[in-house]
């Protein structure tokens, strides 16, 4: 059987919520999606790298 977390002390107030710590949730969430899609992105750009063996288009195609 296991004993209580070393950190859940009584009347600490730590973990209790709040608006701070509510806006510091969804700050780590958005920087943790920035983060994800800059490396999505490094990636996509390293696998075409990669892949550069496609014949050239011409000057009107895209």
């Amino acid at each position: 059987m296991r004993g209580a977390a070393a950190n859940d002390n009584p009347g600490s107030g730590a973990g209790a919520g709040g608006e701070a710590e509510g806006r510091v949730d969804i700050a780590v969430v958005t920087l943790a999606r920035l983060i994800g899609r800059r490396i999505a992105r490094e990636e996509l750009d390293r696998l075409d790298a990669a892949n550069d063996n496609a014949p050239e288009k011409d000057a009107g195609e895209r």
